[in-house]
């Protein structure tokens, strides 16, 4: 697996000719607004007449496959579950639901437009630990939505799959923290010997991905009811509780007490699909994973200077003390916990390690 998504400089299309193109294709005129994107350009068109718009121009890098893999998944969901907040794809005056793009050079970008979803990222709010459960349910809603869902490019290989996390081992070297470099050695050990074995025989689809604070919105006047679920770039087929590690990973980040926000995105998930116990088993590990993938591949992104918009020091620094947490959690005693979250009847202290003996796991002393 390569990265070469993320080590292509994103698009730099004119944005006058972008809006010259927003008004051919789809009869939309305004001002636009430049947004930020890890691998794509994106554009916030606010027309005359009051609505907005997101265009987006995919990477270079990005095939014709697995950006048709995106869009009919919106399509998909839109029709399974047309409440499920998601922005949803405009068509062209023709019919269309793409167009293709060319920048200076004449390379072809595939460009798409979807509606805008008003409301505040999660990322803003210093104590979001109330919309953790509501977000919970609305991406178990979405995983159900996409649940009957194929595509021929839904197992392309992509860097932020944890599935795939064993292929990151090589980029260690380049997080600079010692520390932190070690805590991603050892969650990669634990993922090569504890889960990597038992994600075959989990249920997989393909899921959303990309669960952080960046792509989860809320209502500017209430933060516990969520306005949207953004972002579709990062979606592959993957055992299903990829897509609840990554939320639990990322959307702690601004919790005082990261394992109970855990429990809150567990309760509301669970309140809509139930996870399994092999899935309840692997959550922890596939958390440290999730974490130590993304200190890896900020790490790998700012020693090549990739990208519009790279990790900070302090991003790095909270990935850090989340890693920390779950990772010092004594494993059986979180493993209750989150079987508490996701059912009514408590885990007795004697079924944690008769679970965890059945699967065949060695327990260490943290990690």
């Amino acid at each position: 697996m390569t990265g070469n998504v993320l080590a292509t400089p994103a698009p730099a299309l004119d944005p006058a000719f972008a809006a010259e193109r927003l008004r051919v294709d789809w009869g939309l005129e305004g001002a636009l607004h430049p947004l930020d994107s890890e691998r794509d350009q994106n554009f916030r068109i606010d027309t005359h007449d009051g609505r907005r718009f997101l265009l987006r121009i995919s990477n270079r890098a990005e095939t014709p496959q697995v950006v048709d893999f995106r869009i009919q998944a919106m399509l998909h969901v839109a029709r399974c579950d047309p409440e499920v907040p998601i922005q949803r794809i405009i068509p062209t005056l023709s019919g269309a639901d793409r167009v293709l793009l060319a920048d200076a050079e004449g390379v072809a970008h595939i460009g798409h437009v979807v509606s805008f979803l008003d409301g505040v990222m999660l990322n803003e709010f210093v104590a979001p630990r109330v919309a953790l459960e509501p977000i919970g349910r609305v991406l178990a809603r979405l995983g159900r939505a996409l649940r009957g869902f194929f595509h021929p490019a839904a197992g392309h290989a992509l860097l932020w799959d944890i599935s795939r996390a064993a292929d990151l081992r090589p980029w260690l070297e380049d997080v600079n923290s010692p520390a932190s470099r070690d805590a991603a050695a050892r969650a990669l050990d634990r993922f090569k010997q504890l889960v990597a074995p038992v994600l075959p025989t989990l249920r997989a689809q393909v899921v959303h991905g990309d669960a952080t604070a960046d792509n989860v919105l809320v209502r500017r006047d209430d933060p516990a009811a969520v306005a949207g679920i953004l972002d579709f770039g990062d979606m592959v087929h993957a055992p299903l509780v990829n897509d609840v590690a990554i939320a639990i990973a990322h959307l702690t980040e601004n919790v005082s007490d990261p394992l109970a926000g855990a429990e809150a995105i567990l309760r509301g998930y669970a309140s809509v699909t139930p996870l399994e116990e092999q899935e309840l088993l692997i959550l922890q590990d596939l958390v440290c994973t999730r974490l130590a993938a993304t200190l890896i591949i900020s790490a790998w992104r700012a020693r090549r200077q990739l990208g519009n918009r790279p990790a900070g020091p302090q991003d790095d620094e909270s990935v850090a003390r989340r890693l920390a947490c779950f990772s010092s959690a004594a494993p059986e005693a979180l493993l209750r916990r989150f079987h508490a979250a996701c059912r009514a009847a408590p885990m007795s202290s004697a079924q944690a390690p008769d679970l965890i003996a059945r699967r065949g796991r060695v327990l260490a002393p943290g990690y």
